[in-house]
C-alpha cells in the first residue's frame, strides 16, 4: 500500500531556485508562483488576511512600526504568521503606503506557505543575530562629498539633501561598505549627466 506523503514533505520537495526573487542581500518567493503550486496540489487552500479591530490589515503605530498577519489552511491544518512592514533594506517603516502593506501582506503569505514547507530554506538563518554593517571610511564620505560638491557647481543648486534621500541615509556617512559602490556609481553618473547638460545649455545659448 502505497503510502500518502505529508504536506510538509510534498511542498518541501518543490524545487523553487528559479523562482526567487533578489532584493538587496534579502531572498522572495515569487508570491503568483508560490500560489500557484500550492493550488495545484491543494486546490481547497485557503488563506485570510487578518485585520485589526478598525478594518486595516495591519497593526502597530509610528513609534514601534507597522505588522500584518496572514493565516493560511492546508488539508485541512491551519497555521498562522506575520510580518513587519518594511522598506527594501528590511528595516520597519513608520509611515508605510498602501503599495508598502500590500507588498508586506503579500510576502506574509508567502512566509506563511514556507511553514507548510514551500522554500523553507529560503528563511534559513534569519533567526540569527542582527550583524550591523560596517559604515563607509572617512576618506570613502570625503570622495562622495567632493563629487556631490563638484555637482552642485556644475548645476548651481544645493543637492546634497537630494543625494542622501537618493541613497536612502540621513547623511553620506551613514553609509555602509556594502552600499558604498553603488552610492559612487550613482553620484559620479549624476556628475556626468550635470556636465552634459550644461554643455548643452552653453553651446545652444552659443548658437
Amino acid at each position: 500500500m502505497t503510502e500518502t506523503k505529508s504536506v510538509f514533505k510534498t511542498l518541501s520537495e518543490i524545487d523553487v531556485k528559479d523562482h526567487i526573487d533578489k532584493k538587496g542581500n534579502f531572498s522572495y518567493l515569487s508570491w503568483p508562483w508560490a500560489i500557484s503550486e500550492v493550488m495545484k496540489r491543494y486546490p481547497d487552500t485557503t488563506y485570510r488576511v487578518k485585520k485589526s479591530e478598525n478594518g486595516d490589515l495591519y497593526t502597530g503605530n509610528n513609534q514601534s512600526g507597522f505588522m500584518v498577519s496572514t493565516e493560511v489552511t492546508i488539508d485541512g491544518k491551519t497555521l498562522e504568521m506575520w510580518l513587519p512592514v518594511m522598506d527594501m533594506r528590511n528595516k520597519s517603516l513608520m509611515k508605510p503606503t498602501t503599495t508598502d502593506v500590500n507588498k508586506a501582506v503579500m510576502r506574509c503569505l508567502v512566509k506563511n506557505l514556507a511553514m507548510f514547507g514551500l522554500g523553507l530554506y529560503i528563511y534559513a538563518g534569519e533567526d540569527l543575530p542582527d550583524v550591523e554593517p560596517e559604515k563607509i571610511t572617512k576618506e570613502q564620505a570625503n570622495i562622495l562629498d567632493i563629487t556631490i560638491q563638484n555637482t552642485e557647481k556644475v548645476t548651481g543648486k544645493p543637492l546634497l539633501n537630494w543625494f542622501t534621500k537618493q541613497l536612502g541615509v540621513a547623511k553620506i556617512s551613514d553609509l555602509t561598505e556594502d552600499n558604498y559602490k553603488a552610492a559612487e556609481r550613482f553620484v559620479n553618473e549624476t556628475l556626468e549627466k550635470a556636465k552634459m547638460k550644461a554643455e548643452v545649455k552653453k553651446e545652444e545659448q552659443e548658437a
